[in-house]
């Protein structure tokens, strides 16, 4: 079931009582003051099924806070912790800061841990330090020419 991604539809205020009652009675205090939200083990965002669709608890509760998240913005957890609902711990930001902190915090997986890697650690070294034609390298590793250039510059 797709997450939803527009603003939620406004809910009555027993209904939004009750759910923030079954959300915080669940949230877990941890001493970086998140509020962890225990649910979906296989899931990296903190979420619960509200008139049908799949709600991501985070978003949720900063729109009841601060309304509609600005278009063309996502909200960021400062804390690092997608399970977390503490709604101080988010801010609206662009994808692109969003990937840009995800690399700066080392949460982003590089070199042979990232599921695109083509190659492991060891033979990028092997690659950097073999003084052949790129042509010639990337053939050994089964990758090309290019793709050894690139590495070379640092790319």
């Amino acid at each position: 079931m797709p997450i939803r991604t527009v603003p939620y539809p406004e809910v009555s205020p027993s209904k939004r009582a009750e759910l923030m009652n079954k959300i915080m009675a669940r949230a877990i205090p941890a001493s970086n003051g998140c509020l962890v939200y225990p649910g979906d083990l296989l899931h990296p965002y903190a979420r619960l099924m509200i008139g049908g669709q799949n709600t991501y608890i985070h978003r949720l509760l900063w729109e009841w806070r601060n309304g509609p998240v600005p278009p063309g913005l996502e909200l960021l957890h400062q804390c690092d912790n997608s399970k977390c609902v503490n709604v101080d711990h988010v801010e609206p930001g662009t994808h692109r800061r969003n990937m840009e902190e995800a690399a700066l915090r080392k949460r982003m997986p590089r070199g042979e841990r990232s599921a695109s890697a083509k190659l492991s650690d060891a033979d990028v070294r092997s690659i950097l330090a073999d003084g052949r034609v790129a042509e010639r390298v990337g053939p050994d590793y089964g990758v090309s020419g290019r793709y050894v250039r690139q590495l070379r510059i640092g790319r």
